[in-house]
């Protein structure tokens, strides 16, 4: 499997060598001489229907192959038959994130209509190509399209443009030799005997043989990556529950992390209770209760709906002794953004604002802030200060109840309306509140509340003050923050050493590949970059 993901994924390489070699004997030409790009009809969403000819959107076809289980209809109608699609043509994205995605209609499908801005190859001579060659080269100009892409976030190519990429065309008995090497290179089946060109042949093979060794090296990081991310919300999910001591804490599912990191990071915890003579959890809601209360009696604080109780069934898990249970709402001020858009007749005054990209998990990024005018007492109303909250309120499923801390680096600063700012009451510490909002039980409630929008989401000011918030004394938030940062160190340091090794990895790929389109190679460095690929 290793060494068919290695061929997938290099085939353009493979192409680029045989190209180079091809361009020596024949003469390079458009695309557009051999080959067209038809562009399909642009079908009215309004106009599908739930039976009739199934019209292929990019959506449709993964991994090279046409899905249907998830198509939409039209009408069958001659009118469209000349954007209608057959067994065996090729057909490539033409826009999005996916541009140059490829698919081969497979037999026993019927009839099927192409959708705008997806492309079909058509061969304007058929008896000059080999029609598997066909596909080879398209795998070949897959990079090329990508990179013809234009027009900002959503990347573009045109009919035109695809027809205007160059390639050297051999003839038909050449076409012949080629697709006979790749199909027996990619099942691992090659020969004795050279196919079409000896010192192309070898190049690729050495290639290919460098990249299923660091293959694995890379294979191997993406695992120990992932590994790492699930300790980061083992970590997060037992410091929320008080259990960062409990046998069994952070215990690996797989030997790929280094049993001697895991036991520095298990020795590394405290008892979750160290006994503390300070405020009580309880007291503490208590205190806060009373300073909500003081607060609406002179009218600084706007008169709240009450909360609904605490039930039972509710309580996702058991608190240690001393911890309790509250609703968000009963222990922060949450306030909404400034809307964007909003016309002001009062003088307006520049200031920089939040907006969504801005807030990461756990940290807010202020390389790129934009400015906004709005009048004196927007900006009084909407700044923050050190030490909030600010949490994301919608967008993509990944972003929903997303927060981090602000720092005050800018000031004054305000928000958008899509971006809560949440502000504590009493002897809470923030940072205790970032780590329980990003914990994977918090998120899970984001998830389960969240208002659905096709791909987005989002949670309102009702959702947010009704979660459930575990709270700690004061003493007990800050020694779980202080350890939590203690393991997200060492959680990180094994990640840098991850990463060190797949930059590794990919650097020595990247040498073979140079080498490969080198006709000045050194040998020795070469075979030296092999091994050491595989000793990784």
């Amino acid at each position: 499997m290793i060494w068919e993901n290695v061929f997938y994924n290099n085939i353009s390489t493979y192409i680029s060598l045989i190209n180079e070699e091809l361009s020596n004997e024949f003469p390079v030409e458009p695309l557009s001489n051999h080959i067209k790009v038809q562009g399909g009809y642009a079908f009215k969403s309004n106009e599908y229907i739930n039976e009739g000819v199934p019209v292929i959107r990019i959506s449709d076809f993964q991994d090279e192959r046409i899905d249907l289980s998830t198509v939409r209809f039209y009408k069958d109608d001659k009118a469209y038959d000349k954007f209608q699609l057959f067994a065996g043509d090729i057909i490539i994205a033409m826009t999005g994130g996916t541009i140059g995605k490829l698919a081969i209609v497979q037999d026993g499908l019927g009839k099927l209509y192409l959708n705008q801005r997806v492309g079909k190859l058509s061969v304007i001579n058929e008896n000059e190509f080999e029609p598997e060659y066909v596909y080879w080269l398209a795998r070949g100009i897959q990079n090329k399209v990508k990179n013809l892409g234009y027009g900002g976030a959503q990347p573009n190519v045109s009919n035109g443009q695809i027809e205007t990429l160059e390639f050297p065309f051999p003839n038909k008995k050449i076409q012949l030799k080629i697709v006979e090497f790749l199909n027996d290179f990619k099942g691992n089946k090659l020969k004795d005997n050279v196919y079409f060109n000896e010192d192309v042949e070898q190049k690729i093979k050495k290639y290919q043989t460098a990249g299923v060794n660091i293959f694995t090296v890379l294979e191997e990081c993406s695992i120990q990556q992932t590994y790492l991310q699930q300790l980061r919300q083992s970590i997060l999910q037992e410091a929320v529950q008080g259990k960062l001591s409990e046998p069994g804490f952070l215990r690996l599912k797989d030997d790929r992390i280094s049993h001697s990191s895991a036991n520095k990071i298990l020795a590394s915890s405290n008892p979750a209770n160290p006994g503390s003579d300070n405020e009580s959890a309880a007291a503490l809601l208590e205190r806060i209760k009373a300073e909500k209360q003081q607060l609406n009696a002179a009218g600084k604080l706007k008169k709240e709906k009450p909360l609904p109780p605490i039930t039972a069934e509710k309580i996702p898990f058991q608190l240690p002794d001393g911890w309790v249970w509250c609703r968000l709402g009963e222990i922060i001020n949450l306030m909404s953004g400034v809307t964007l858009g909003k016309t002001y007749k009062e003088q307006l005054t520049r200031v920089p604002y939040l907006r969504v990209a801005n807030v990461q998990r756990g940290y807010v990024d202020v390389t790129n802030v934009k400015e906004l005018f709005v009048p004196k007492s927007e900006i009084d109303k909407y700044s923050l200060k050190e030490g909030d909250l600010v949490m994301i309120e919608g967008g993509d499923w990944d972003k929903v109840g997303r927060c981090a801390i602000w720092n005050g680096s800018i000031d004054p600063c305000i928000h958008q309306n899509h971006i809560f700012r949440l502000r504590f009451y009493g002897n809470i510490d923030n940072k205790w509140a970032e780590l329980f909002l990003n914990s994977p039980v918090a998120r899970r409630y984001f998830e389960s509340c969240s208002k659905q929008t096709t791909n987005l989401a989002s949670i309102n000011k009702t959702q947010l003050t009704n979660a459930l918030f575990p709270l700690p004394p004061l003493t007990e938030q800050q020694r779980i923050v202080v350890k939590v940062q203690q393991l997200m160190q060492m959680v990180n340091q094994l990640a840098q050493q991850v990463q060190q090794s797949q930059t590794q990895a990919q650097q020595i790929l990247q040498a073979v590949l140079k080498e490969a389109f080198s006709s000045n190679a050194n040998t020795y460095e070469e075979n030296e970059l092999i091994t050491m690929a595989a000793e990784e």
